[in-house]
């Protein structure tokens, strides 16, 4: 793991710019992929980065003009019917993930997050402000950082997951009255630090600019333990372009762009998966979905656009 380093004061405040390539001090080389205005805001992200204490990386100078060894990595997460039993709820217009409950491995209460309220209304009672949740990905000013471990981070490790690949984080949604459920992108990734606790993670091993302590860090995992951080950030607007679900269908009828099935998606090779007009029947269970986008002009648009549609810059529908 890396060297702990403390949190600077007004994360929030400091991180202002859209979209904002905060990376660890270790020195990497590695493609972020951001979305056509992000030279603009060079200057708003160097601030940023100076005032973490931490040292940039290099950009594309023309974003998404290459995509060596890209893969794009869709990352199911939070409460569903198996975890937590409920739909996460779109609060006044924003998707809210609500964090799947921990027995253990976690110091972070619902209450902690200010969830605590909202989740008791969409859990009848059965999870509290004081109930522990597994808080992960975490997100924080502009940074996030996301932990994996057994089958799934050996899905990862096996399709070649690292340092510039980005996760797209989506969940199940619903009103707080629990109409229209449906899977949603409701966040991101850029992977800039791939690190492995191992199975014994010392506190050490802890992210650097998170106030609160990631799941990865505490307690015992299997020994492939393995945390990506980088650049991160949630959605602030429930935009239709975000959504996975086709309206009036089952929630895991998902509408994608059609390179998707011509480059490769696992968990979904079987053909009849893949139905007419860009419909997918996506798998039940799995959490790490991953498509090898290597030299695809198409995916690196779409990207473009869904990165920009969660970093509230459009509410435009990515074009497939």
């Amino acid at each position: 793991g890396s060297a702990t380093r403390a949190r600077p004061p007004r994360i929030q405040q400091i991180c202002r710019a859209p979209v904002c390539a905060c990376v660890p001090t270790r020195s990497t080389t590695y493609h972020s992929v951001m979305d056509t205005r992000a030279n603009l805001r060079s200057a708003a992200t160097a601030e940023c980065m100076g005032r973490l204490g931490l040292k940039p990386v290099s950009r594309l100078s023309a974003p998404f003009v290459t995509m060596s060894g890209m893969k794009i990595v869709f990352s199911r997460k939070g409460f569903d019917s198996a975890s937590g039993g409920a739909p996460s709820p779109i609060i006044r217009g924003r998707p809210t993930s609500i964090p799947i409950p921990a027995r253990d491995r976690s110091e972070t209460t619902y209450g902690d997050l200010g969830l605590g309220n909202v989740l008791e209304r969409i859990t009848g009672g059965r999870l509290t402000a004081a109930s522990l949740c597994h808080d992960d990905p975490m997100f924080e000013g502009c940074r996030c950082a996301f932990g994996q471990t057994g089958a799934a981070q050996g899905h990862l490790t096996n399709n070649d997951v690292g340092i510039g690949d980005v996760f797209l984080f989506s969940g199940l949604f619903s009103g707080l009255d629990g109409r229209d459920p449906h899977h949603r992108f409701f966040g991101y990734l850029e992977v800039a630090e791939v690190t492995r606790p191992g199975s014994e993670p010392a506190r050490s091993s802890q992210p650097q600019g998170f106030s609160r302590r990631h799941p990865p860090t505490i307690g015992t995992w299997n020994a492939n333990n393995t945390i990506y951080t980088g650049a991160g950030r949630t959605a602030t607007a429930a935009v239709p372009g975000l959504r996975l679900s086709q309206p009036n269908g089952p929630v895991s009828h998902w509408t994608v762009p059609a390179w998707l099935r011509d480059v490769g998606f696992t968990y979904h090779r079987n053909p009849a998966r893949w139905r007419s007009g860009g419909t997918l029947h996506a798998a039940a269970r799995g959490q790490e979905f991953v498509a090898d986008v290597t030299g695809v002009a198409k995916a690196a648009v779409w990207l473009r656009w869904i990165l920009a549609m969660i970093s509230g810059e459009t509410e435009g529908a990515a074009d497939g």
